[in-house]
């Protein structure tokens, strides 16, 4: 058991990696981790972030001992990558289902709203208005129901997810 203190926080804005990584001086870790059970990482930076990066590794690895190995983050972290687009592929079709019970809510609403005004409808028809008129009148209806619910929905949703840790810890 080693004590070390800690002297920053970090976060790479993926909870998963933030749980699982910490860095400590190099020399540290060789005197504490056994090298069968621990891997060495050192890290860089390289300028030109997505083009010539095959090369730039490419030299690193040919500038580096030959039991060293180079690898890219996202190599590194394929797993967890492949994870959070299925993740998000998931999450895409579940809002893509959420719209469409959404369109058959407003289209089931105008539909019972034509039923219930069917004698207005008649009155308004008796009175010459042509029935182009009324219909942009139900479309209004249904643009101005939808207009209402995506904004309650937007609200709700920012109020949410600004506030989701709050809620995930019960505070």
């Amino acid at each position: 058991v080693t004590r070390f203190t800690v002297k920053g926080i970090f976060t790479s804005g993926y909870q998963d990696l933030d749980r699982t990584w910490a860095f400590i001086p190099l020399s540290t870790g060789w005197s504490v981790l056994s090298p069968e059970n621990s891997k060495t990482f050192i890290g860089g930076i390289f300028p030109e972030a997505s083009a010539g990066l095959e090369q730039s590794i490419s030299r690193l690895a040919d500038a580096l001992p030959k039991n060293w190995m180079v690898y890219d983050w996202r190599e590194l972290n394929r797993y967890l990558l492949g994870n959070l687009e299925s993740t998000r592929s998931i999450l895409l079709f579940v809002m893509a289902l959420i719209i469409l019970v959404a369109v058959f809510n407003v289209m089931t609403s105008l539909i019972m709203l034509t039923l219930e005004r069917q004698r207005e409808i008649g009155i308004l028809k008796c009175t010459g208005t042509s029935p182009g008129d009324i219909t942009f009148s139900f479309i209004l209806a249904g643009m101005m129901a939808s207009g209402a619910g995506t904004l309650a929905g937007l609200g709700g949703g920012l109020l949410v997810s600004r506030f989701i840790n709050e809620i995930i810890a019960g505070t």
